[in-house]
C-alpha cells in the first residue's frame, strides 16, 4: 500500500483559514466571531461573507436552525431479529441433543428458516461447545428414509386393502397378457428367472418400464413404492436396479472383467447417443442393430399399445406416446377383495373414450394373481 508523505504546516493551516466546503466556512466564520472573538465584519471579511449575510448566519446560528456541522456516524443494528427470535428455540433444541444441522432443519419446518452457520454462532454466544461426534443410536429419533421391501413372488400376499396408484393405466393391458399366456412365452424363450422373481414375472416386470415410458430401469426408482406397479407384475415389490456380470472367462480377474465390462458401457452410451442425434438406427441407415431382450420388449410393447389402439376410439392411427398420454397415464383406485380386484380409473379429459372401449365389468381371472379376477369398473 502506497503512503502518502505528511502535509506541511502551511497546507494544514491553509485547511482552516482557507475552507473547502461551504459547510466548513460556516463553522470558521462562526467560532472566529464567537470564540476567537473578531468583529463581525473582520470575520465576515475573511471567509468571504458581506456583512449583512454574515449577520442572517449568525442570526440563524443562535436560534438553532442550522443544520449539524458534524454527523454522528450511525451503527448499525446491535441484534439479528432472525437470530433473536429463534434463539430460545435453538437453546432448546441442543438441550435435546440436536445437533447444528439439525436445528437449522427443524427451524425451516417451523418457518423460521436459519443457516447451520448462524445456529451455530448462537450457540456459541450461549456457551454451547460442538457435540462430540455421535453413534446413530445417540442420534435423535425423526422421520428419515426406510428400505423398501425385496422383490420376492412367496412374499406376495393378496390381503383384502385398498390403495391408490399412479399407474393405474397399465391394467388395460392385464387381458391382453393373460390371453397371450405371458408365463408361457417366458418359459418357451428360455428367458432367466430365480426362485425369488421367476421369469414370468421378470417379463412383466420390464415390461411394465417398456409399456410406462421409462426409459431406463433405474428410473423405477421414481415408481418403487408403487403397490400398483408391484400388483402388475405379480410381486410383493418391484424388482430394484442391479447388477449382474455372466462371463465365461475364467481366468481373468474379477477387477479386470469390470473393467471391461466399464469399457462396454461406454461403447454402448456412444451407440445410445448416435441413435438419439444421429438416427443411425433409421431405415436410411447402413448401420443393423441387433435383435436383443431389449428390442423383443420393445416389439411386444408397442403389439400391446397396438392392440389397445384399436379398441379406443378415434385411436386407430395414434403412435403409442399419444396413447400413453391420453389413455393409459392416469392414476386409479385399486380394491382387493377374497374373490376378485377392481381397478377405478380416476376421472380425466379422455376417460369416457376408455370406458367405451369394452374392458369395463368384464373380469378377467388372472394366473399369477393366485386365480382371483381383473376387473375394470367405472
Amino acid at each position: 500500500m502506497h503512503i502518502k508523505a505528511p502535509y506541511s504546516i502551511t497546507d494544514c493551516r491553509r485547511f482552516f483559514a482557507q475552507p473547502a466546503t461551504a459547510r466548513q466556512r460556516q463553522y470558521e466564520a462562526l467560532r472566529a466571531f464567537f470564540v476567537e472573538g473578531l468583529r463581525s465584519g473582520d470575520a465576515a471579511r475573511r471567509f468571504g461573507y458581506s456583512p449583512g449575510a454574515f449577520r442572517v448566519l449568525c442570526h440563524a446560528f443562535r436560534r438553532g436552525q442550522l443544520p449539524d456541522f458534524f454527523a454522528t456516524a450511525r451503527t448499525g443494528p446491535r441484534e439479528q431479529p432472525k437470530k433473536s427470535r429463534a434463539q430460545e428455540q435453538i437453546v432448546a433444541l441442543r438441550k435435546r441433543n440436536y445437533s447444528v444441522y439439525e436445528i437449522s432443519q427443524a427451524l425451516a419446518q417451523q418457518g423460521t428458516p436459519l443457516s447451520a452457520t448462524a445456529v451455530r454462532e448462537v450457540l456459541a454466544q450461549e456457551g454451547f461447545a460442538p457435540l462430540p461426534r455421535r453413534r446413530d443410536d445417540e442420534r435423535p429419533i425423526r422421520v428419515g428414509p426406510h428400505p423398501e421391501p425385496v422383490a420376492n413372488v412367496h412374499d406376495f400376499i393378496l390381503a383384502p386393502r385398498e390403495f391408490t396408484t399412479r399407474v393405474g393405466g397399465l391394467f388395460l393391458f392385464v387381458p391382453d397378457l393373460v390371453r397371450f399366456d405371458v408365463n408361457g412365452l417366458a418359459t418357451g424363450a428360455r428367458l432367466p428367472g430365480s426362485g425369488m422373481i421367476p421369469a414370468g414375472h421378470a417379463l412383466r416386470a420390464s415390461l411394465a418400464l417398456k409399456l410406462w415410458s421409462i426409459e431406463r430401469k433405474s428410473h423405477v426408482m421414481a415408481l418403487v413404492a408403487d403397490e400398483g406397479l408391484a400388483l402388475f407384475c405379480g410381486l410383493n415389490a418391484v424388482p430394484k436396479k442391479s447388477t449382474i456380470l455372466l462371463t465365461n472367462d475364467r481366468s481373468s480377474t474379477p477387477s479386470k472383467i469390470i473393467a471391461r465390462y466399464a469399457r462396454r458401457m461406454l461403447i454402448e452410451n456412444a451407440l445410445s447417443d448416435a441413435v438419439r442425434f444421429f438416427h443411425i438406427d433409421a431405415l436410411s441407415s447402413s448401420v443393423g442393430f441387433k435383435v436383443d431382450f431389449d428390442m423383443a420388449l420393445l416389439v411386444v410393447a408397442s403389439g400391446l399399445y397396438r392392440l389397445m389402439a384399436n379398441r379406443m376410439r378415434g385411436y386407430s392411427d395414434a403412435q403409442a406416446r399419444q396413447i400413453f398420454r391420453d389413455l393409459v397415464d392416469m392414476p386409479a383406485d385399486v380394491a382387493i377383495t377374497e374373490r376378485e380386484i377392481t381397478v377405478r380409473f380416476h376421472r380425466r379429459a379422455h376417460l369416457p373414450i376408455v370406458l367405451a372401449s369394452g374392458l369395463i365389468d368384464k373380469p378377467v381371472a388372472i394366473p399369477w394373481w393366485q386365480g382371483r379376477a381383473l376387473r375394470l369398473v367405472k
